[in-house]
C-alpha cells in the first residue's frame, strides 16, 4: 500500500497512475494529520510526500518521518515533477525496499543459524550418547528418539550440516 501525500489538485490523477503502474492500493490525502493517523493504522511499502505540503516543515515532517516504519519515503514535487517522473522515482523505492528486506531476510536467517547450531549439535549429541546407554527403558529411549527426530528436523529445516550419525 502507497500513501501519498499531497495538496496538489492532481492527486486524484497520480494515485490513479500509483495504483495502476504498481499494483499497490493508493491511500492519498492533503493533510499531514490525516496522512499521521493513516500511518498509525496501516502498514505501508511506501510514503510519497510532495514538498509543496507547507507543514512538513521543522516538526511536522520529522514526526511523519517517525510514524513510516519500514515504509520507503520518496520526496517528490508535483507541481514540478510529470506523472512519469513520480512513476519512476516510485517504481525505483519499491525495488529498492524489496531488495533491502530480502537482504535483511537472509542476514537475520543467517544470524538466527549461527545461534542456533551449537545448541542444537549438543542436543543432538547428548541424544545420540544417552541412546547408547544399555540402562535405558524402552520408554524412556522412544521419547528420546523422538526428541533426536525432532532436533534433526529442525537442523534440516534450518538448512545446517547434519549431525554425526549413530
Amino acid at each position: 500500500m502507497i500513501l501519498l501525500l499531497t495538496p496538489s489538485a492532481r492527486a486524484v490523477e497520480c494515485a490513479s497512475a500509483l495504483h495502476e503502474n504498481t499494483s499497490q492500493e493508493v491511500e492519498w490525502t492533503d493533510s499531514l494529520p490525516r496522512a499521521l493517523a493513516l500511518l498509525r493504522q496501516r502498514e505501508f511499502a511506501a510514503v510519497v510526500l510532495d514538498s509543496s505540503v507547507p507543514e512538513l516543515e521543522a516538526e511536522g515532517g520529522d514526526m511523519l518521518l517517525q510514524h513510516c516504519g519500514t515504509a520507503v519515503v520518496v520526496y517528490v514535487n508535483l507541481a514540478i515533477s510529470g506523472q512519469g517522473r513520480l512513476l519512476r522515482e516510485v517504481r525505483a523505492a519499491l525495488r529498492r525496499r524489496a531488495v533491502d528486506e530480502v537482504r535483511a531476510r537472509e542476514a537475520v536467517e543467517g544470524e538466527m543459524r549461527k545461534e542456533l547450531n551449537g545448541p542444537l549439535t549438543a542436543l543432538l549429541l547428548s541424544c545420540q550418547l544417552a541412546l547408547r546407554d544399555p540402562g535405558m527403558g524402552p520408554a524412556a529411549t522412544e521419547k528420546l528418539r523422538c526428541i533426536y527426530d525432532m532436533a534433526t528436523e529442525i537442523r534440516s529445516h534450518l538448512g545446517l550440516q547434519e549431525a554425526v550419525h549413530q
